[in-house]
């Protein structure tokens, strides 16, 4: 089975970043809690992720249950989603 991560083409003002030569810059707009955050999250702080996930978590399922026909599917949705978040954080802009 082939589950779709489910994304947002608008990008906000605080989420849109500047790619430098050695590292992707939160924008200006960030806030320094973002920015903060951000960081964090690239140096692999378990903590942070962990306050991303049980803030939205429960969020994303109802999401993804509009587009899915289980719970059972939107679990592997959501879970592939958040996956990509591990592996997008660097890059992340």
């Amino acid at each position: 089975m082939t589950a779709q991560v489910l994304c947002h083409d608008e990008a906000t003002p605080a989420a849109r970043s500047v790619r430098t030569a050695s590292a992707v810059v939160p924008a200006a707009g960030a806030s320094a809690t973002e920015r903060q955050l951000l960081t964090r999250l690239r140096t692999g702080d378990a903590h942070v992720f962990n306050d991303l996930v049980n803030k939205h978590h429960g969020a994303l399922i109802r999401m993804a249950l509009r587009y899915v026909a289980s719970r059972e599917v939107a679990e592997e949705v959501v879970q592939d989603t958040w996956i990509a978040v591990i592996d997008g954080i660097r890059t992340f802009e």
